[in-house]
């Protein structure tokens, strides 16, 4: 985004000032019979941070947002730490009664330490996309947002990692006494993803683990990254063992009993991974959890 700055100067969303934010895009998609609100953005407070937010076309049917990491805001805006995980990305499910109604956007944002959230309403939004009178298919227009969620998406991983291997660093990995729960990842080609894959699950993960790193005969540019990486267990495989044979690796080399199994493509959200952990450990009947899978427009790709 070319005016972060300017928007950081001269725009809040709530009338104590506290919150600055903006809208990239808000859009209706239509899959089947069902209508969905997709919203993407940033938002952030300036005195605090932010732990969650739910938004939604009507108070009643709120849905929550994914919040991660946007370099461009938090580059364009003095690097303001309470705008490192400002992005914004949410997708829900929406009723025809609301979509007939003056488009307002409804947020319900939770800040650290304070029990009462704070409550905004955006008036006048203007919704891209299909209405409910609309009889056209949405299909075209979903996939071409999912394009271009890509695109943007592998440029901002790309840059981020460019500028890491720039720095001569070394990519270390916490190592904990006595893990609870080894995390296998996959990885073939594309370090970029890997990076990402990793700093997420060190950012947004508390329990204990150890990080398996299981590599698929990556080229050169992988090998290199590989090389950096300080605190994993890795195994550097001179042919593509794929993903089963691969994990089977990662397990063979676990020493805890809770086993987590990534592609280098997937990016842990808030507590995801402490979450997973907590419902397997809650009943000794659970022996497998799954996870909310979304593409990088929003869109579910599965749940559990």
């Amino acid at each position: 985004m070319s005016d972060v700055s300017s928007f950081y100067k001269n725009f809040s969303i709530d009338e104590s000032k506290r919150m600055v934010g903006h809208l990239d895009s808000a859009r209706i998609l239509k899959h089947g019979a069902e209508y969905y609100l997709s919203i993407q953005g940033w938002i952030f407070a300036k005195d605090n941070i932010v732990e969650q937010v739910w938004l939604g076309l009507n108070p009643k049917e709120l849905f929550v947002a994914d919040l991660y990491h946007r370099p461009d805001v938090f580059n364009g805006c003095g690097h303001n730490p309470y705008a490192i995980t400002c992005g914004l990305n949410a997708i829900g499910k929406i009723s025809k009664i609301s979509l007939k109604q003056t488009p307002s956007l409804f947020l319900r944002i939770h800040l650290k330490n304070e029990k009462k959230p704070l409550n905004i309403k955006l008036e006048k939004l203007k919704l891209e996309g299909h209405r409910p009178s609309s009889e056209t298919t949405v299909a075209n227009r979903t996939f071409d947002s999912f394009d271009q969620s890509k695109v943007n998406l592998k440029k901002l991983l790309l840059a981020e990692y460019n500028s890491f291997m720039d720095s001569k660093d070394s990519f270390q990995i916490p190592t904990f006494k006595k893990p609870e729960l080894s995390i296998v990842v996959l990885s073939y080609n594309q370090p970029n993803l890997l990076y990402k894959c990793l700093r997420s699950i060190i950012s947004e993960t508390k329990l204990p683990y150890e990080i398996i790193i299981i590599d698929n005969a990556s080229d050169d540019l992988t090998q290199r990254f590989l090389d950096r990486i300080i605190g994993a267990k890795i195994t550097r495989n001179i042919k593509n063992l794929h993903f089963v044979l691969g994990s089977n690796q990662g397990a063979a080399l676990a020493s805890c009993e809770i086993l987590l199994f990534l592609n280098s493509d997937c990016f842990v959200y808030r507590q995801a991974i402490d979450n997973a952990h907590h419902a397997l450990k809650s009943n000794s009947k659970i022996g497998i959890v799954g996870a909310k899978i979304q593409h990088p427009n929003g869109l579910m790709y599965e749940s559990g």
